[in-house]
């Protein structure tokens, strides 16, 4: 076999050899991307199961509490008008529901580094606003509940009939202001979920 010949086997047999690392090498890139293209979409069903369920309990709690918001107004409005009051009006104040825990998937990706999985910046933003409304409306209805029961045992541990009107009012003013604001914290937090549950299904494809 001539020198030239050689040459030539050699060439062909080192670029057979390339050729096969380089393939081998993207059929590895190519089961690697499907593989973390699998486990982003597990993961983003797992967080719209979340934003779901945070929807559905936020739209109970808001129908709840309305609706004893409403009865709240009522009792001030007997107050002010110094007409006869229920007679449960003592046993009625802001019921604070603290959030049911429905972000585990997001708060477990955030612990352990895992967002980079996501690959769409809308939704990691969405899902970080969702979660900081989550913590402020904790931590606000925390407060809220501290002040209500701090109010109730005023009106509780007092004799029937011991109170003036004037103090009553005062109370049911607070009462009246913790209810606003708990209505519209989670009156928020309905809108970052919802926006949140938009752009999941924007990525889902739905």
């Amino acid at each position: 076999m001539s020198e030239r010949k050689k040459w030539f086997k050699f060439v062909i047999e080192s670029c057979v050899i390339v050729v096969s690392i380089l393939l081998a090498f993207g059929i590895d890139a190519w089961w690697d991307e499907r593989k973390e293209s699998h486990r982003e979409y597990e993961y983003l069903v797992s967080l719209k199961d979340d934003v779901a369920r945070t929807i559905r309990d936020n739209e109970r709690v808001i129908a709840d509490q309305s609706a004893e918001h409403s009865r709240i107004l009522a009792i001030a409005e007997a107050i002010r008008a110094g007409t006869e009051l229920p007679a449960d009006f003592r046993t009625t104040f802001p019921t604070v529901v603290l959030p049911a825990e429905s972000m585990d998937t997001y708060r477990d990706l955030v612990a352990s580094g895992g967002t980079t999985l996501i690959s769409s910046p809308e939704v990691r933003s969405a899902m970080a606003h969702l979660l900081q409304r989550v913590e402020y409306n904790d931590l606000a209805e925390r407060w809220a509940l501290e002040v209500a029961t701090s109010a109730r045992m005023i009106v509780l541990e007092a004799e029937p009939g011991s109170m003036s009107r004037e103090h009553l009012a005062d109370i049911w003013s607070v009462y009246i202001d913790l209810g606003e604001r708990l209505i519209d914290g989670k009156a928020r937090l309905d809108k970052a979920a919802q926006d949140a549950m938009y752009v999941l299904d924007s990525a889902l494809g739905e």
